[in-house]
């Protein structure tokens, strides 16, 4: 069973992988999909392809979201509703991520998005707080530690920025860099806004040590970032002009974090 659970989960990041390519099959250069394959396969991915099955559905549903966007089938609707609701279900905390993907998308009319909304979140609700109190069960909802003072909160953005394990100035994170001058770029301010929201909210979660423990949360909203920018990353000069100096660094930082193949 746990063989079977195992390549289940990196069945479906590889799925995930394939819909990722798709988001812009046209004229998509083989440099894009180096930069986000191996941003991607870092320390994080070989985590997610074995073990956290949670973040790994999250990113999953994310994707399929994106892909489900593009179709155009009335249809699609439904399943792209179905998948915001997963992803609630799984991390209730991501209402601000399922507003923005609702509000920004362009399938839903205005009073479909007002509507979805209602709908997800009062079920999402209902199923954390209602269900569990009429079943006398616990909610997963209740399960959430917060740190006790602002040096604490201080010392875990301190670790997010500059550990030396998964820190934003290290390994994989340092891509963020890129990400950020697109965002700022595009003048997506709501987007920053997410993201600045995302490293503060959790930073105040005790177990946020700039290692994987903590660093995994923050991978849909990495992906949310790079979703939204495929068409940028793809077509930019800048990553035209130094695409073997970024492909070369992104192989050197894949190969650095292979000892967590110990751990596979």
């Amino acid at each position: 069973l746990q063989g079977f659970l195992s390549y289940l989960t990196s069945l479906m990041w590889l799925i995930t992988l394939i819909l990722t390519a798709n988001l812009n099959n046209k004229g998509f250069s083989l440099t894009s999909h180096i930069l986000i394959t191996f941003y991607f396969f870092c320390t994080p991915m070989i985590f997610l392809s074995n073990e956290l099955v949670q973040e790994n559905l999250i990113i999953f549903f994310l994707i399929l979201f994106f892909y489900l966007e593009k179709l155009e089938c009335l249809k699609t609707k439904i399943l792209m509703n179905i998948s915001l609701f997963l992803i609630l279900i799984l991390k209730i905390y991501f209402i601000p991520l399922i507003i923005y993907l609702l509000f920004s998308s362009k399938r839903y009319s205005s009073a479909e998005k007002m509507m979805s909304f209602l709908l997800l979140l009062s079920l999402s609700l209902s199923i954390y707080f209602l269900l569990p109190i009429l079943l006398e069960a616990k909610s997963s909802a209740n399960t959430f530690i917060f740190i006790k003072s602002f040096d604490n909160f201080l010392d875990n953005l301190s670790r997010f920025l500059f550990s030396f394990n998964h820190g934003f100035f290290a390994t994989f994170h340092i891509f963020s860099f890129i990400i950020f001058y697109f965002i700022l770029k595009k003048r997506y301010f709501i987007l920053f806004s997410l993201n600045i929201f995302y490293i503060f909210f959790f930073c105040l979660f005790p177990y946020w040590h700039g290692d994987m423990a903590g660093s995994r949360y923050m991978l849909p909203i990495n992906l949310l970032n790079i979703c939204v920018l495929l068409k940028e990353i793809n077509h930019n000069l800048l990553i035209k002009k130094f695409n073997k100096l970024l492909c070369g660094l992104l192989i050197f930082i894949w190969a650095f974090s292979m000892n967590c193949i110990d751990y596979d």
